[in-house]
């Protein structure tokens, strides 16, 4: 596939993305010395950032929209960028804790203009496997993070926040050298955003995804627990933890096999597939003891959480005019995320009250089959919201 700088400059900024959700996640304990702090406040320097970036999802779009993609691509790669390299200047936990906040702001907005910067450079045949790179990227970083952050902490804490600021900036400057808005041209006003929410398939694509992204969430979340419990041994946790680092690997690639096979099978299709295929999985993890059952189900899951990333936001972007197509993605995003930050709590919510993870994975199930409806009202929807090219792809 050939690549033009202007997405391998939308891939930069999503490996960047990926390590600054995740760069202090494997160090914790040790940046807890360094900030004098208890676990709890070390735990909502990650969860702020998240939480951030979950929450300005569809004011990112709009922003998208209304100031053009290149430089709102510009502006998220500056908040990144600002919100690590400041951090070495003030070790103080408040100053970072706004650090971290001010980081979400920008990878939620990085999200959006992101996808949008490198699909407006993208010919239309190529426009899904582009956006399923660059969500295989996100998984990258963050696989990157769980790798250098417990090397560069050794030497010093601040070397992390550097590190992971430069994937910020080299993007940026390569936005402001060479970028371009190839929007701005059609001169087109994006619609208003109550117009946007009140398209159905969006929350059908945006339900749909919170079952993939969450369920992977809820699975990177619980699954150490899961061996524990059920397996009656602690080298069943430290098997959890293993495989449940491979999960981020199975999702990356997953993400990228799901841009690969839309050239045979419909973007719809993949989706309305992957949630029947996570219902069977789901209800079958939950009596499941074999061990190798077990395994195959879980990676399954992982496979199938992370293969629709390309067809849910192509399909976000082809719904609505390329004006509010940053609105549309941002939208879908955010719904998800509400998934991904709803789904864990319930999940151990459920295995306190039942003791058990039968329960808890049949509540992914039946979330997965109540998906399946809206998903499959994706082409009935298409003649009134999508058109007839969308019914074609």
């Amino acid at each position: 596939m050939p690549v033009n700088r202007h997405i391998l400059t939308a891939f930069m900024g999503s490996i960047g993305m990926g390590m600054a959700l995740l760069n202090l996640a494997p160090i914790l304990p040790l940046l807890q010395e360094s900030y004098s702090v208890s676990n709890a406040r070390m735990g909502i320097l990650v969860t702020a950032l998240i939480l951030s970036h979950s929450f300005v999802q569809v004011p990112a779009g709009v922003v998208v929209d209304q100031i053009g993609v290149r430089w709102s691509f510009t502006l998220a790669l500056l908040l990144g960028f600002l919100g690590n390299v400041l951090c070495i200047f003030n070790p103080a936990y408040g100053f970072i804790l706004t650090m971290r906040i001010l980081t979400g702001l920008g990878t939620g907005l990085l999200f959006v203009a992101g996808i949008k910067y490198a699909t407006v450079h993208t010919r239309p045949s190529r426009q899904v496997l582009v956006q399923s790179v660059f969500g295989c990227l996100i998984n990258t970083g963050s696989a990157i993070a769980f790798l250098t952050s417990p090397i560069l902490i050794v030497y010093s804490w601040k070397l992390i926040y550097l590190f992971t600021s430069s994937f910020f900036l080299l993007p940026m400057l390569a936005v402001l050298f060479w970028g371009d808005d190839p929007l701005d041209d059609q001169g087109t006003a994006p619609q208003p955003l109550r117009s946007v929410l009140t398209v159905g398939p969006l929350w059908a694509l945006g339900l749909s995804h919170a079952i993939f992204f969450g369920g992977m969430i809820t699975i990177g979340t619980w699954i150490s627990s899961y061996f524990l419990t059920s397996m009656g041994a602690v080298f069943w946790l430290h098997l959890g933890g293993l495989f449940g680092a491979l999960i981020i690997g199975i999702s990356a690639l997953g993400r990228f096999l799901g841009g690969v096979v839309t050239v045979w099978i419909k973007p719809r299709h993949i989706i309305q597939s992957a949630l029947f295929v996570l219902a069977i999985c789901y209800a079958l993890l939950g009596p499941s003891k074999e061990l190798g059952l077990v395994l195959t189900l879980f990676g399954v899951a992982a496979l199938m959480n992370s293969i629709t990333f390309g067809s849910v936001f192509s399909l976000a972007y082809q719904i609505m005019p390329p004006q509010s197509a940053g609105t549309a993605i941002g939208l879908v995003n955010f719904i998800a995320s509400m998934g991904a930050l709803i789904f864990p709590i319930v999940f151990g919510y459920l295995i306190d009250i039942t003791e058990a993870f039968k329960y808890p994975f049949l509540f992914l199930a039946v979330l997965a089959v109540l998906a399946l409806p809206p998903a499959f009202s994706l082409r009935k929807h298409a003649p009134q919201a999508l058109g007839d090219s969308w019914i074609e792809n």
